[in-house]
């Protein structure tokens, strides 16, 4: 059985909007879910992924495309058309990652309490058995090799 140790930036990666999961990040999930592989988070991580996925994927470029549309349209250089279909994807898009956001505590919740996902508390032991892996020569990074 292999054991994979995670950070934030994996959490952040499959908890983000849909649009945004990597395969692989998601495949690292899915494994753990199988029990094909056990996957160890500090708890930490679950704090700094909240707050990195609702700063870093809030739809703030929708607004900018939108004064882009309506000036384009004025301009001549989009049809009526293609600035209707443009808004109404950008609307779309807004409104998915509005509900996603919502509901990121939920999600959050869902992959920490996964099957085969371990939240690990930052106690001495789990100090003392990171010391003990680096004296036994296991290099993290051959661990991620999937993500």
């Amino acid at each position: 059985m292999r054991h994979v140790f995670v950070e934030t930036n994996w959490l952040v990666a499959i908890a983000a909007p849909n649009f945004n999961r990597p395969p692989a990040a998601l495949e690292l999930l899915t494994a753990a879910k199988e029990e094909r592989i056990h996957v160890y988070l500090p708890a930490c991580c679950i704090g700094e992924a909240k707050k990195t996925i609702r700063q870093k994927y809030q739809p703030k470029e929708a607004d900018r495309l939108l004064s882009y549309i309506r000036w384009a349209l004025e301009q001549k250089i989009l049809s009526k058309e293609t600035a209707d279909s443009a808004r109404e994807m950008l609307s779309t898009f807004v409104a998915q990652v509005r509900s996603e956001l919502l509901a990121l505590s939920e999600t959050l919740r869902e992959i920490t309490n996964a099957k085969g996902v371990h939240i690990m508390h930052l106690n001495d032991a789990v100090l003392d058995m990171a010391l003990e892996l680096h004296f036994k020569e296991v290099e993290l990074s051959e661990l991620i090799a999937l993500f």
